[in-house]
């Protein structure tokens, strides 16, 4: 996770096992704009915002990982 300007934002691996798709599904919905990036890469890595990932997907996530 990175944290830049008080805003969360994960991997694309990590949303996608957050919420438990392939990782091709998430770029896709990247391409769609269902999901929002970092203006730039960092090291060569994709940055979704946490908060455009699903309310109901963080939450239980959130539950069962803090």
């Amino acid at each position: 996770m990175l944290i830049k300007d008080n805003t969360k934002y994960i991997t694309v691996k990590e949303a996608a096992r957050l919420m438990n798709v392939k990782l091709t599904t998430i770029y896709r919905y990247i391409k769609k704009g269902m999901l929002e990036t970092y203006p730039e890469k960092i090291f060569y890595k994709t940055y979704i915002k946490y908060d455009s990932v699903p309310t109901f997907i963080r939450e239980d996530f959130e539950k069962h990982y803090k």
